[in-house]
Order: structure tokens, then C-alpha cells, then sequence
């Protein structure tokens, strides 16, 4: 995401055009998400997380080559094959995780999900490298494809066979009893809305932080890449800190406190301040963001029925990537960049109520 000003430039589109390109990718996702929950109890979290990987990856390989031609056309068809990718794997991990949550009777979702920022701001890191030394966009997306496979290849053996697998349920007679339709909960609904504004908070730093900083704010690239660092930073340390956290004063309380943080930094950013205030809004961006979809995934796994629950659920946040990036496109090219910022804000500021949600059911 810190090379998105240099995407744009690549395919030669505008600020709107980018952001239809973004949403072809997230109905990559949405569609896999719509399924997901289906195929997990079929054959299992493992091997849907398999075939996620290697969707992944083949939508990567296909984006280099839109690159390199380049052909806006290629880029969107690879985005939406890799977007199918990040649908089935990012359930089939995130319901691993709260199956060892049951069986630790821990929080252990934060931490996972720090794991997925330490990736965030490691590539981000790499990412103004790469800037740095003029490295073309095609060759790093062929990379990261080759990183993506070998890391699969070396870690999916350690994951159980079991989690998520659907248990028949029989009559007296033998005879299977058929799956009741799947509807959600007020509880579940309320989960899909708070991790829904987060993600859209999140999302639009990851789309737009960067490109709002080299455009209003006049920056060249390298340095807007740096200060987007901050903000996976302030995601970094957030979910790492948010096990103890959230064991010690509860889901609730925690997820409040830090979408109060992040209102205070996205303000900070909308309003045009000083680069030296950006660089601690960036980081508060962050913290406010960091635990939407680890603290509401992990509550929808609470519930009698976790595998649709948490399926439901990420889909609601990838929706937030399905309508965010053309939404806020839109108003941002209506308007500027710093403006949007401000609906960016209020979304997130939603969270302080559906964070009620989140508290641990009893048994």
C-alpha cells in the first residue's frame, strides 16, 4: 500500500479509477467470504486455508504481469483471483485462532493478528526500500508470490485436520438432520457493524494515508511511505499489547479506549497540521484501528455456531473493503482527501457503541 501513488501513476488512472481497482479486488474477497463458511465445514479450516494460498498467489503472479505490460485489465483480473485468495484464508486462519481460543480459554487473536501487522510493516519497510532503489512495481508483486508459496508450503502441515468440519447430527433412525438456514444473531449483527466502521477506518488509511500525504500535504513518496509505517506500527504494538490487555479489563473497554485514540489521530491528519503532529496521528491511526477484526472475530466465535458466526462477520469487515474504496474515492475526489478523512473519523467513532458487543457470553 505504500506504493499506491506509484501504482496509480503506472496505470495511468485517476484517483476514482484506483479505487474501482481496489474494489474489484475486495469483491474477490466477498465472493470467497460468501462461501467460506461451506467449504471450512466440507473439508476443514486447513485445506481451505491451502486453497486460499494458492489463489493468492496466482493472483499475484497475474498483477505482476498487468504490470509490466501494462494493462489495467490484467491488474484487476490477477486482483480479483488474489482477492478470492485473501476471502478463503483469512476465515479458515481466523477460525484456527478461535479454535485455540476455546482451547486455552485465552485471548490469543490479537497476538495473531499482530503477527499479520509484523508482516504489514515489515513489507511496508521493504516497501520504501524498494522506492528507494527504483525497484519496478512487477518485480516486487513476483517476489512477494514466491515469499507467499514457500511460506505455505513450510507452515500448513502444522495446522489440525478437524477445526471447523461440520459433526452430522442424526435422528434416533440414522438419519442425518439437515443444517437449519444460517440466521445471525442481534449479537452477531451488532459484531458485523462494529468490525464493518473499523475495517473502513483501516482500510482508508491503508488506500489513501499515503496518497493524502505526497497530494495535500506535499511529500515526496519515500517520505509518505515512512509515515505510513507509524501507522502499521501503532496497529503493530496495539495487538501485540491487546492479550493482557483484554484478559485484564475486558473486550469492551479496551476496543473503547483505542477507537478514542484513533479519532484523535484521523482528526489530527484531516486537519491539515503540522508533519511533526502527522507523525503521532499516523501512529494513533493505528492503535484506534488495531483490534477490529481480532476483538470481533474472536466474540463471534463465542457463539453456538462459530464457523458461520466468524464467517459472517469477516465478510461484514471485508465489506468495508468492497464499498469503502470506491465510497470514499468518490468523496475524495468531490472533495479532497483530507475531507473524507472527517467521514473516516465518525465511522470510527460508531465503534465506541457496537464495542458493547464484544463482551465474553456466559456459559
Amino acid at each position: 500500500m505504500v506504493r499506491i501513488p506509484e501504482l496509480r501513476g503506472t496505470l495511468d488512472i485517476s484517483v476514482s479509477i484506483l479505487g474501482i481497482a481496489l474494489l474489484i479486488g475486495a469483491l474477490g474477497s466477498l465472493s470467497a467470504l460468501l462461501v467460506a463458511g461451506r467449504v471450512i465445514q466440507a473439508v476443514g479450516a486447513r485445506w481451505t486455508a491451502i486453497a486460499g494460498f494458492c489463489f493468492l498467489v496466482a493472483g499475484q503472479a497475474i498483477v505482476s504481469i498487468g504490470l509490466v505490460i501494462p494493462s489495467f485489465l490484467v491488474f484487476v483480473a490477477g486482483s480479483f483471483i488474489a482477492g478470492i485468495g485473501w476471502g478463503l484464508s483469512d476465515v479458515a486462519i481466523n477460525m484456527e485462532g478461535t479454535n485455540l481460543e476455546k482451547q486455552t480459554n485465552k485471548t490469543k487473536l490479537p497476538f495473531l493478528h499482530g503477527m499479520y501487522s509484523l508482516g504489514t510493516l515489515l513489507g511496508a519497510g521493504a516497501g520504501v526500500a524498494l522506492i528507494a532503489s527504483h525497484t519496478p512495481l512487477a518485480a516486487q508483486a513476483a517476489v512477494f508470490a514466491v515469499v507467499i508459496l514457500v511460506t505455505v508450503a513450510l507452515s500448513a502441515k502444522t495446522l489440525p485436520n478437524h477445526t471447523g468440519l461440520r459433526s452430522l447430527v442424526q435422528d434416533k433412525d440414522g438419519t442425518a438432520v439437515k443444517q437449519p438456514p444460517y440466521r445471525p444473531s442481534r449479537r452477531v449483527l451488532m459484531l458485523g457493524a462494529g468490525i464493518l466502521v473499523m475495517s473502513l477506518a483501516e482500510g482508508g488509511a491503508q488506500d489513501w494515508l499515503t496518497l493524502a500525504l505526497v497530494q495535500d500535504y506535499l511529500l515526496d513518496p519515500a517520505s509518505a511511505a515512512s509515515i505510513f509505517t507509524l501507522f502499521t506500527a501503532g496497529m503493530l504494538v496495539t495487538r501485540f499489547s491487546g492479550d493482557p490487555l483484554i484478559n485484564r479489563f475486558g473486550r469492551s473497554i479496551v476496543v473503547r479506549v483505542c477507537v478514542l485514540l484513533g479519532v484523535v489521530g484521523i482528526l489530527i491528519v484531516a486537519v491539515h497540521a503540522d508533519t511533526v503532529f502527522v507523525l503521532c496521528a499516523s501512529f494513533l491511526w493505528g492503535v484506534g484501528v488495531a483490534l477490529g477484526f481480532p476483538v470481533f472475530i474472536s466474540a463471534a466465535g463465542d457463539g453456538p455456531d462459530p464457523t458461520r458466526d466468524v464467517s459472517a462477520v469477516t465478510a461484514a469487515g471485508y465489506a468495508a473493503f468492497l464499498v469503502g474504496p470506491p465510497l470514499l474515492g468518490f468523496i475524495a475526489e468531490r472533495t479532497s482527501l483530507l475531507s473524507m478523512f472527517y467521514v473516516l473519523a465518525l465511522l470510527l467513532a460508531l465503534a465506541f457503541v457496537f464495542a458493547n458487543a464484544t463482551k465474553k457470553l456466559q456459559p
